[in-house]
């Protein structure tokens, strides 16, 4: 089968735009780890998923840009997009990240913790209130109960009497 050379470029185009891709993702996941601390476990489950996720979006687009032929200048292109990426790209989405984190935070995550605090406090005085209550009528039901024990037995004493 021939394979014309623009073909190839092509494909090899493609492929550094997958590994920047990649490398996009990583560092997603890097800034998202150091912000929320991940353990070694979940840190090993994200690695592995990203790995099989790289691969998978490789595996795919060779099937679907070049008929399923994997060849040696795919992968020098996803390399050479991952090389290119960490050396020229990282830090700047790394900040672009860290930005958009930022201002999402602001906007949108402490209005509504603030929120969730001002409505959370009377909902969780009600509910002490309530639970309050629930004791108060329990105590005063066990009241009720224990006094019917004695007077029962008061009563079995008179009868017993007569």
């Amino acid at each position: 089968m021939q394979v014309s050379s623009s073909h190839q470029i092509y494909v090899f185009l493609l492929f550094i735009l997958l590994g920047i891709v990649c490398g996009v993702i990583f560092d997603t996941q890097r800034f998202f780890r150091k912000k929320f601390f991940a353990g070694t476990v979940r840190t090993t489950i994200e690695d592995v998923v990203f790995a099989l996720f790289c691969v998978g979006i490789m595996l795919a687009s060779s099937f679907m840009f070049n008929n399923g032929e994997i060849r040696y200048y795919q992968g020098m292109g996803a390399l050479s997009g991952i090389l290119f990426y960490t050396a020229f790209l990282s830090s700047v989405f790394q900040k672009i990240l860290s930005v958009l984190f930022g201002v999402t935070e602001k906007l949108i995550i402490r209005p509504i913790v603030k929120t969730a605090f001002f409505l959370g406090r009377p909902v969780k005085k009600f509910a002490l209130n309530v639970k309050r209550h629930l004791a108060r009528a329990k105590r005063k039901l066990a009241s009720v109960r224990k006094s019917a024990k004695r007077r029962k037995k008061i009563i079995k004493k008179r009868i017993k009497m007569l």
